[in-house]
């Protein structure tokens, strides 16, 4: 097994820009892929400080390389890049997974959710703020008097694989959690919520959404509690494209509270 180690002259490559970059990785000297593969890496580790001017092109080239007749090891280390220090969405991998070497598919498909998740994730959230400002416009023209006051924030769980009816909307499995609060997502370590019973006629004091996806099904789910009977489970299609990112479709009402 040989030893890669790079030089100066892999760094200045990279000083040099994209066009150089993209003339090794795309070349045909492995080894010199090798070394710049390996140079790239205390470029793209946010913990040196470095901040490429051609991440997004470079993002490209890599995915490229990764699909061109080259030794699995190489295609190896430029997957590690992507999936360890680059932004994701990852298009090109994803357009030909199934053209990836079997040793590499179940990386390459990682890779490729990772940029899905976080995309399905924003139009979640997105849609947890449309909802909440439609509550509260509606509810908004009910009399106060009668029907309590519309939660003016709401706690918002991300949970993994968790299906569309938990035994309780605020379990304690969420991996990301949110307030929001004015049109805005601030996000929290420890929610706090008083969900004993209503304090405003109809309403809890603080609303709650629960997300969540299965990236198998294509199927994302949303729940929201406003009040012990003021609730609806929600579920969406989900429709991926490559300008637009992921649209939510389909939307299909499970249960209500």
């Amino acid at each position: 097994m040989n030893t890669v180690i790079y030089t100066d002259n892999e760094k200045n490559i990279i000083a040099e820009g994209i066009s150089a970059v993209k003339a090794i990785l795309l070349g045909h000297d492995g080894e010199a892929k090798e070394r710049l593969l390996l140079c790239l890496d205390f470029y793209m580790d946010p913990y040196y400080g470095h901040k490429l001017p051609y991440e997004k092109e470079l993002t490209d080239v890599l995915q490229l390389l990764i699909l061109a007749p080259n030794p699995l090891s190489i295609k190896e280390d430029a997957l590690r890049l992507l999936t360890d220090y680059a932004y994701p969405p990852f298009s090109i991998l994803e357009e030909h997974l199934t053209d990836i070497e079997y040793e590499l598919r179940e990386d390459a498909s990682y890779a490729v959710n990772i940029g899905n998740e976080d995309l399905i994730l924003t139009a979640l959230l997105e849609q947890c703020r449309h909802i909440f400002r439609s509550l509260n416009q509606e509810v908004g023209k009910l009399d106060p008097e009668r029907f309590g006051l519309m939660p003016q924030a709401a706690v918002v769980m991300y949970c993994e694989n968790r299906d569309c009816e938990p035994e309780h909307p605020m379990g304690d499995r969420a991996i990301y959690t949110w307030r929001l609060e004015q049109d805005h997502f601030t996000h929290i370590n420890n929610p706090v919520r008083n969900a004993h019973g209503p304090v405003s006629g109809m309403f809890y004091s603080e609303g709650a959404f629960w997300i969540s996806f299965d990236m198998d099904t294509r199927t994302a789910y949303l729940i929201y509690e406003m009040g012990p009977r003021f609730g609806r489970c929600l579920t969406y299609d989900l429709v991926f494209q490559k300008k637009d990112g992921v649209h939510l479709t389909n939307e299909t009402v499970i249960w209500v509270s």
